[in-house]
């Protein structure tokens, strides 16, 4: 069967459940061990982007305090979620069968390893899904800050504080510094676009590498790498457009 095909909602939860925990290296997949590769390389849409707790992730998912937390050390980063694994489904069907997630497939037809998918929500499936919504954690940063204060001077002997002429206690400034703190926050926000990473393996079958909601407005694209050549491409009014760069990583 070509990749490049149509997907149903329920092709779409099949190919999460099955891809989790797995990587593809050589055209084969395996466990992160049968692979050689750190466990952090599998597969992960639902173990790093389904909110354990949320409807259909059966007791998956990443719990809401990793999930907030994660990008503490990094605050510019956000850190999106799926609130519900039926629309994760849902929105998985819509990009593959997009514009531009046919064009992508298509590339995996012709031997390309792997494709990543920007797909804009047009939401063509929104009579089922409604306004879908995602979780993304923000987080605000309180910058490290000096603060002085009146303390007073103490008689080291009596430990009372010294008083001047008119009785009242003689103070010298004191310097604190409050330490930067970052504090993480969850909300629920409407989901822009997709993203998506396929790759291909042995048999014709397709392996979904990462799934996750994004709050980005850019529109539809595709990129994958041929050789040393990163190519980008984007459908605009119908009609195919793309670039090549030279991907040095």
């Amino acid at each position: 069967m070509p990749y490049a095909q149509d997907y149903t909602a329920a092709a779409a939860l099949k190919l999460i459940n099955q891809s989790e925990h797995l990587a593809v290296r050589g055209g084969v997949r395996g466990t992160a061990a049968a692979m050689g590769v750190d466990d952090d390389k599998v597969a992960h849409t639902i173990s790093r982007h389904l909110l354990k707790g949320s409807p259909g992730a059966l007791g998956q998912g990443v719990a809401s305090d990793t999930f907030r937390d994660r990008f503490l050390d990094s605050p510019d980063t956000k850190n999106s979620g799926w609130a519900g694994k039926g629309e994760m489904a849902l929105l998985l069907c819509e990009a593959l069968n997009s514009e531009i997630g046919q064009h992508a497939l298509r590339q995996l037809d012709k031997g390309i390893g792997r494709v990543m998918i920007h797909y804009l929500n047009l939401g063509k499936l929104a009579l089922i899904t409604g306004k879908v919504k995602l979780k993304e954690s923000s987080y605000n940063v309180t910058p490290a800050r000096d603060i002085v204060t009146l303390v007073p001077i103490m008689n080291t002997r009596t430990n009372t504080p010294i008083l001047d002429k008119t009785g009242t206690p003689r103070t010298r400034p004191e310097t604190k510094t409050i330490p930067r703190s970052v504090v993480g926050k969850v909300t629920a926000q409407d989901i822009a676009s997709v993203n998506a990473v396929l790759d291909r393996f042995a048999g014709g079958e397709l392996h979904l590498q990462t799934f996750f909601p994004s709050t980005e407005s850019k529109e539809s694209y595709a990129e994958w790498t041929l050789g040393m050549v990163k190519i980008t491409a984007a459908f605009e009014r119908g009609a195919l457009l793309s670039k090549a760069s030279v991907n040095l990583r």
